[in-house]
Formats: structure tokens, sequence, C-alpha cells
């Protein structure tokens, strides 16, 4: 029998036979270009949040794309994806984004220029049990319907997030299937691990980052580390200090906790003694979605948890998209005594943390537009986050470009 947190072998085999055929079906058919003079179409596979909507418009491309489809199942995330659009002023066809991916079939859902997708990562994780495609819960097999869209529609630029544990031996049948299905189809893979504190904020998310292009005009490069990054007191509200005095000892000896009490240091409280350590370096712990929910995350120099809107700066979101999130959630639910301000902040908290961090999907990007040729002339490319103040002006820049 089976052990009931993994999939049977014999299932497990049987889907990725079907994927399989699928791609040999398809891979021989052609990309429906949009027609001339249109906008980039974009489709989002487990959207989170939409950051690319968020991204597309901070790079100045809000008149030059429409979101034309997706999925995203959880509720919450859903309404917030409706926040982000209204408050982006873009358009999307909502009646192509469905809510679960597995009821979908390519064959009805629209084409699109650029795919995106940060499919889920507890079947993968480190902190998980990491049954990867096996896992019971299907947080694995998303992956197999996002290359199923993208063998039968072919959009020129792919961009996949996903975390490191994805690189392991053990996740061999879902690097083969990942790999078997771009080379199939013709496209250009690149993938690297990039870490979000060495692109412009303060907070060590490492991740696994892979692009694929098919018919690029251009090698496509990762961007390089920018080096220096933030302080975490340009993210914090320093002036905002509370009373919640914890016991540190699990951390280290007193010595070690002293010096978190006397510094900005952020840590992971709630995290099982697998997982507890003083951060090597002031940036944040990885946020997650569990912790960001709990509040898990700890300042002892203020004495106080993190913020919803300090969570949203460590993703690089704009604060007034945070602001709208909550507003809306409380609207939303205004009949429910259950969803009280706190519980919404909190829901608003947990979809961050299990989102794309802003500042490198923006750069990954961006290069990948340039090297597929889709990048609009009329607009003149820039590296926001190369700036040593755009965690600063994230929010007035991106405003600025709603606004147009």
């Amino acid at each position: 029998m089976p052990r009931t947190t993994e999939v049977a072998q014999s299932k497990l085999e049987k889907l990725v036979g079907k994927l399989k055929a699928y791609v040999k079906e398809h891979k021989a058919r052609p990309f429906q270009p949009r027609p001339k003079g249109s906008k980039l179409r974009v489709f989002s596979d487990c959207a989170g949040i939409s950051a690319e909507t968020i991204a597309l418009t901070l790079l100045g491309l809000k008149q030059f794309f429409t979101i034309v489809g997706g999925s995203e199942i959880d509720e919450v995330k859903r309404c917030l994806i409706g926040v982000v659009h209204e408050t982006c002023r873009t358009s999307c066809k909502s009646e192509s984004f469905a809510t679960d991916i597995f009821q979908r079939d390519p064959k009805d859902s629209p084409g699109a220029d650029i795919y995106l997708a940060g499919f889920p990562c507890p079947a993968f994780s480190k902190m998980g049990r990491r049954f990867g495609l096996r896992d019971s819960k299907k947080r694995g097999i998303p992956l197999v319907a996002g290359l199923r869209y993208i063998a039968y529609h072919k959009p020129p630029v792919v961009l996949l997030e996903q975390v490191t544990g994805f690189l392991e031996k053990k996740h061999w049948l879902a690097q083969k299937m990942l790999r078997k299905t771009f080379a199939a189809c013709g496209y250009t893979v690149r993938a690297k691990v990039l870490q979000t504190c060495d692109h412009g904020l303060p907070q060590s998310r490492p991740r696994l980052w892979v692009v694929a292009l098919r018919n690029p005009i251009a090698e496509f490069r990762f961007p390089k580390a920018l080096g220096k990054c933030p302080p975490i007191e340009s993210i914090l509200d320093v002036g905002k200090v509370g009373d919640e005095v914890l016991d540190l000892s699990k951390f280290g000896p007193s010595t070690a906790t002293e010096k978190l009490r006397t510094g900005y240091w952020i840590l992971d409280v709630a995290s099982s003694a697998r997982f507890t350590s003083i951060p090597k370096h002031r940036v944040s712990p990885c946020l997650t979605r569990s912790r960001c929910k709990a509040r898990g995350y700890y300042v002892p120099r203020l004495a106080r948890r993190l913020s919803v809107e300090e969570f949203s700066q460590l993703q690089g979101i704009p604060v007034s998209i945070c602001r709208n999130m909550v507003r809306k959630l409380l609207a939303e639910h205004a009949n429910d005594k259950r969803f009280t301000q706190a519980r919404c902040e909190n829901e608003v908290a947990a979809a961050f943390g299990d989102g794309m961090s802003l500042n490198v999907l923006q750069r990954v990007l961006s290069r990948a537009l340039a090297a597929s040729g889709l990048w609009p002339s009329q607009v003149t490319r820039t590296d926001f986050w190369a700036s040593p103040t755009a965690f600063k002006d994230v929010d007035h820049t991106f405003q600025g470009e709603a606004a147009k």
C-alpha cells in the first residue's frame, strides 16, 4: 500500500506519460503571434498577488501589456489580485483566469507572449517533507499543468520561480520533465539561484529562477549582484517601539542575545529548533507564508513583531498596494466579525510570504524581454533596483507609473 502522504508510483507514471504524449502531439504546433500593434499578452499560473503586474508597471510598460489569463486557487489571493489590477489600472480578462489549474484545458486558454509561474513550493521545500511530484496534496504537480500550457501555446518568454530544494537529486523526475519539454518545444533555457538581498532588498531569500526563451534575438544573462545591500533599518519603522520582550535564549548564550537587542536584527521566533539560528548578516530571514500569517518575525531592539507594511517592503511591494489590500479585505468581509483589522493584515502578510520578490522579478523580466525582442522600442530600459535609493523610491515611482 502506498503511504498516505505520497501519490502512488503508478499514478505518477501515468501522469508523466500523458505529459510526454501531449508534448509530442503539440510540439510542432506554431506559436500564434498577437496582432501587430496590440499589447503584450501575459499569462500567470499560481499567480499569487500578480507580482508581474506590479513589476511591469514599475518598468514603465503599463500601456504595453494586458493580463489575458492564468490561475490562482486561493480565494484571498484572487481578491488581492483584483486590488493589484485596480491599483495599477491595468486590463485583465478575468473570464480567462481559472481557479483550478487542473481543470483547465490549454486549448481553451488564450495564448500569451509572456508566461510566468510561481508553482507551490511546499512539495520541494527543504522545510517540508519534500515529496515533490508525489505530494498527495497535489502541490507538486501544478508544474505538469504549466508545462502542458507551454507545450501547446509556446510563449516566447517563460519565467518560473521555485525554491532551491527543487534542485535536489530526489526531484530528478520533475527536473527531467522541465528539461525535456523545453527542449522539445525549441526553447533556450537558463537557470540560476538568485538571492533577494543581492538585488536591493535586505531579505535572505534564495530562489531558483528559470528563464526559457523561444527564438531570442540576443543572449539572455541573469542580472549581477548589486553588491551592497540596504541596511535593515531602512525598511523598519524604527520609531515604532513595542513592549513585547521575548526570551531569546534559544538563539544562543546571553552574550549573543545581547547583541541582538542592541542592533537591528529580525529573528524567526516561530521556527522549530532545527531552523533556529542567528542570521549571519543583518538581513531578514526568508519570509514564508505560515510565519508571516502568524507574525513570527521579531525585532528585539524594537520589542515587537514585523508589521504587514514591513513585510510588503521586504518583498519590494509598494506600501500603497499593501494598504489597499487590507482595506479591500475589510470591505469584502464587512459583515463577518471574524475578519478584524489584524486578521486582514495577517492574510495579506501571508500572501507576501509565499510570493516572488519584486526586485528580482523585475530585474530578470526586464532582461528576458530585451533578449526576446519584446521590449517596446518606445520605452527606455533602466535598471530601477541598481539605484542605492530604490527601496525608498519604489512607492513614489510606482504611483507615478500607475497614474500614466
